[in-house]
């Protein structure tokens, strides 16, 4: 009987520590797969025209909505896209240092992109 409750408590240990992972991994998926890039901004784009904005009720972070372009001195270029006010003072050319964050796998519509 002893030997049973062991080999149970074992056994439920490993399921509830398999579980507690997954749900880490998928819970910060983002965080532990993020990248810091060090770079020249080659393009910063305003996602919404300001007019079409103003109209229509829109929110903050529809209204600073922007997409990155990075080009790193390796020449790989990393784009992503941003609700950042931040990107608004960003023009080509200037050197920037950006924590990208890659959608989960599971999110078909945007996997292997960044924010």
């Amino acid at each position: 009987m002893l030997r049973f409750i062991k080999k149970f408590s074992l056994m439920l240990a490993l399921v509830i520590f398999i579980c507690g992972s997954g749900y880490i991994l998928v819970q910060y998926y983002s965080l532990i797969f993020s990248k810091t890039v060090k770079g020249k901004a080659i393009k910063v784009s305003k996602v919404n025209d300001t007019i079409a904005v103003m109209g229509s009720g829109a929110v903050n972070s529809q209204i600073y909505s922007f997409a990155v372009a990075i080009k790193t001195p390796e020449g790989v270029i990393y784009t992503s896209s941003t609700e950042d006010r931040q990107w608004a003072a960003v023009t080509e050319g200037f050197c920037v240092e950006a924590r990208l964050y890659p959608y989960p796998p599971w999110n078909f519509e945007k996997a292997d992109t960044y924010y």
